[in-house]
């Protein structure tokens, strides 16, 4: 299996991710009666990609850890679980300084 990320279609599945992540910001962001600049907007991009791909390699990993070609609903549930410790982490992290 070759790594995330290689190949030709690289820019192409980025391109296309950035534009479904922007067109979700900004209707996220006029739903709260504010504004998405470029710049926002290429982070969240950037960001949602860098994460994707990091996501499809931990996944990858665990199908191959377990013998399997094939990635399954079980391997995305470990990556998902990882996801939420990291979420609930920060959350006791932002109440422990007092941040909203």
């Amino acid at each position: 299996m070759g790594d995330v990320g290689d190949g030709d279609g690289d820019a192409n599945l980025f391109e296309h991710l950035k534009s479904h992540v922007v067109r979700v910001a900004e209707r996220v962001a006029r739903s709260h009666d504010k504004s998405l600049t470029p710049k926002t907007a290429h982070a969240l991009s950037e960001l949602s990609y860098e994460l994707t791909k990091s996501i499809a390699r931990d996944v990858r990993a665990y199908a191959n850890h377990a013998d399997r070609d094939v990635v399954g609903v079980k391997d995305c549930d470990l990556r998902a679980r990882r996801l939420r410790q990291l979420v609930e982490r920060r959350r006791r992290a932002m109440d422990e300084d007092g941040d909203e």
